[in-house]
């Protein structure tokens, strides 16, 4: 049978009729014409012995030329023993996998798993520094093809800034993230695994101590201390329960249970750092 009989011209004058009608190119290409004047690319073709419909696009976005190239292409995909119809749908599928499965899509998937796990404050500047420092270039890259020079890169861009610490934890929750998508078959390795000694070493900050020989004389002037008696008491409850500064700031009232034989107090999970609730 002979292929290419429309032109470009003939198909841009093709005018519509009360029914739908087809225009035939050749080798099973041919033009759809529909009453309300749109203009729809198919290929019929053979296939099991069972006759099938190709959809090749809409003119104009798809030109003559272009609908003659993708004609040729499934015909190749049948002298190859395959359906061009279960090709391009696994093309399709393929595609959205792709952009489904990008870092950002898979951090999102992951940090709200770990919405439960967390508390809210801790959450909170995970996302936020994640959306600082890692997004902006990872975000939108398939995740089963970032390599480790491009996690480098990101990096050395925190370190770049004096930032440190930020850096270290970045590759920590970057792993974190490659091993969910790991583990829930996204990729296959984690690029981020082999890194912690490409990072510059954060000082360690040295806090002030108090040394056990000078606790006597620090009771004393704390005892002679004539400042805010919030501040006093607030130490001596330090002291005596070796509490973190910030559970004594934020205590309630209706944690203490001292009208009981052990008087205790119960700091609830919330604010506790392991989200466990922990009892002095």
């Amino acid at each position: 049978m002979p292929s290419d009989k429309l032109t470009e011209l003939g198909v841009r004058k093709a005018k519509p009729s009360s029914k739908r009608k087809k225009l035939t190119d050749g080798r099973g290409l041919y033009l759809l014409l529909h009453p309300n004047g749109s203009k729809y690319w198919r290929m019929k073709y053979q296939f099991m012995g069972k006759e099938k419909l190709l959809a090749l696009g809409v003119w104009p976005e798809v030109s003559l030329t272009e609908a003659r190239k993708k004609r040729n292409e499934a015909k190749l995909i049948l002298k190859s023993g395959n359906d061009p119809s279960v090709v391009k749908k696994n093309q399709k599928l393929t595609g959205h996998i792709l952009q489904s499965n990008t870092f950002g899509s898979i951090y999102e998937e992951w940090l709200e798993k770990k919405r439960q796990e967390w508390r809210p404050n801790y959450f909170d500047d995970v996302k936020r520094a994640i959306e600082i420092h890692l997004l902006p270039d990872l975000g939108a890259r398939p995740i089963d093809q970032i390599i480790p020079a491009e996690i480098i890169a990101v990096l050395k861009k925190i370190e770049d800034q004096g930032k440190y610490e930020a850096a270290h934890r970045a590759r920590q929750k970057c792993e974190a993230i490659f091993r969910y998508a790991v583990i829930s078959q996204r990729c296959v390795n984690n690029p981020a695994s082999n890194l912690k000694g490409i990072l510059t070493s954060p000082k360690k900050k040295r806090f002030n101590y108090l040394d056990p020989k000078d606790l006597p004389e620090f009771l004393i002037r704390l005892n002679e201390y004539d400042g805010s008696i919030i501040t006093k008491l607030a130490i001596r409850l330090v002291l005596l329960t070796f509490a973190r500064t910030a559970e004594i700031r934020f205590a309630n009232w209706n944690e203490f249970h001292l009208e009981t034989e052990e008087p205790i107090w119960r700091i609830p999970d919330e604010k506790m750092k392991m989200g466990r609730e922990h009892v002095v």
